[in-house]
């Protein structure tokens, strides 16, 4: 059934974090600004939180960072430091270290930025206003999670409101129902500051396994069966005229990139201008990922030509899906799907443990899939004029989506919906398993 791959890989790379990094000055930083990076006591002195605002303190706290970083490339000291210097919204580091009795024992990251806060009626901005927020990244917190530390979390990021360092504390798809979730929430009402009407997106992922027959083996038969018939039909149709490549170093980056721009600027995708760009901005923060051996991409030929790809970030022995589409022309032969398990092949093989789709509830995710979660940002408002007038106009406007959206899915249009824009466009969650 497998296709041989032409590969143009290293082994499976676990984070590089190197300790000795020297400081590099990102941002100009006030002598007032160093001053107020400051310890601050939490519940009688039991933990301490040190609020790191310079890219010198940063670097003071890499040993502790290492030491407690997990699968997100988000969170890596040197992917952090880089998208200071590289996001020209962002203004500065707001790292939270948690200590105890003179250990660190976890780290939020966050940054100060200023960053707009979109609210969309289908896939038209009606308002954005552009807030000064205290961000704090997707699964940012590292370390000992529990729900008392999370209340010393809060203590201080609430606090920072109060300072005036931001007009709201912004939580990148935090997962609901988790630690961090529960104590925003308690902390937070829909009177007072936070966000009401706040979207939620499904995330789907894979367990995987060293062979693609284990893995097969834990998902349903009427998958298997569809995945396999998917597959036999493909091969039997197409032969030796397909082939694959595995693309993760920098001196293979430009073919990569031209490749998968061959296959991208034919999708609806691209037309909305979401999943792979190739702008500047993405560009370069794949050339950081290739640099760094974070970069994982895969690209299916058909006598040679590009006629689907899967671009991910694979760090810490999880590879989280970015962007992928194939070729409209091509969609009756399910290239997509095909891919996609070479991918998945290629990557137990190598024994990473956890392939991340992702945001979206492609009914292909929910069959292959192992796991299931529900993130979205929670927006929490200083309790001052503009914050609180942006958090009821944007209520107002998010009420509308859902009722549209919810409108839309009770007629059982919304899946129709998207399954046209998918199909007429090679978005790749068209590229289901099943034929």
């Amino acid at each position: 059934m497998r296709r041989g791959l032409i590969s143009a890989t290293d082994p499976v790379n676990r984070p590089a974090l190197a300790t000795g990094a020297p400081a590099v000055d990102l941002y100009r930083t006030t002598p007032v600004e160093v001053e107020r990076a400051h310890l601050t006591s939490i519940r009688g002195g039991a933990h301490v939180v040190r609020v790191v605002r310079s890219v010198e303190e940063v670097e003071s706290l890499r040993a502790d960072w290492v030491s407690l970083v997990g699968d997100c490339v988000h969170t890596d000291p040197d992917y952090f430091l880089w998208s200071l210097r590289e996001e020209p919204h962002v203004l500065r580091p707001h790292i939270l270290a948690i200590e105890r009795e003179g250990r660190v024992e976890g780290i939020v990251v966050a940054r100060i930025a200023d960053a707009p806060l979109p609210c969309k009626l289908g896939h038209s901005t009606v308002y954005a206003p552009t807030v000064r927020a205290l961000c704090v990244l997707r699964e940012g917190w590292l370390g000992r999670a529990d729900a008392y530390t999370a209340e010393v979390v809060l203590d201080e990021l609430l606090a920072a409101l109060d300072r005036r360092e931001a007009d709201v504390v912004l939580f990148r798809q935090l997962e609901q129902g988790s630690v961090l979730h529960r104590a925003a929430l308690a902390r937070s009402t829909f009177a007072t500051r936070r966000q009401h009407a706040a979207r939620t997106d499904v995330r789907w992922q894979i367990e995987l396994q060293p062979t693609l027959e284990e893995y097969l083996a834990s998902v349903s038969s009427s998958t298997r069966k569809g995945v396999r018939r998917t597959s036999s039909r493909l091969e039997r149709e197409l032969g030796d005229r397909l082939s694959v490549r595995v693309f993760s170093d920098t001196p293979d980056l430009d073919v990569f990139l031209d490749d998968i721009e061959a296959v991208a600027g034919r999708t609806y995708q691209r037309r909305l201008g979401v999943g792979y760009v190739g702008d500047d901005r993405q560009r370069t923060r794949l050339k950081l990922l290739a640099a760094h051996g974070w970069l994982r991409g895969y690209v299916l030929y058909l006598d040679g030509q590009p006629i689907a790809f899967e671009l991910g970030e694979l760090y810490g022995g999880r590879f989280h899906s970015v962007a992928g589409a194939y070729d409209p022309d091509h969609a009756h032969e399910r290239v997509g799907a095909y891919l996609l398990l070479e991918a998945i092949e290629e990557l137990g093989s190598r024994h990473v443990s956890l392939l991340d789709f992702g945001f979206g509830d492609a009914e292909y995710k929910g069959k292959l899939a192992h796991r299931r979660s529900e993130e979205g940002d929670l927006v929490i408002y200083a309790r001052r004029v503009r914050p609180i007038w942006i958090k009821f106009v944007r209520t107002a406007l998010l009420e509308i989506s859902v009722a549209v959206t919810t409108g839309l899915a009770r007629l059982a249009l919304l899946e129709r919906i998207k399954h046209w824009s998918r199909r007429s466009g090679g978005v790749g969650e068209s590229a289901g398993p099943t034929a």
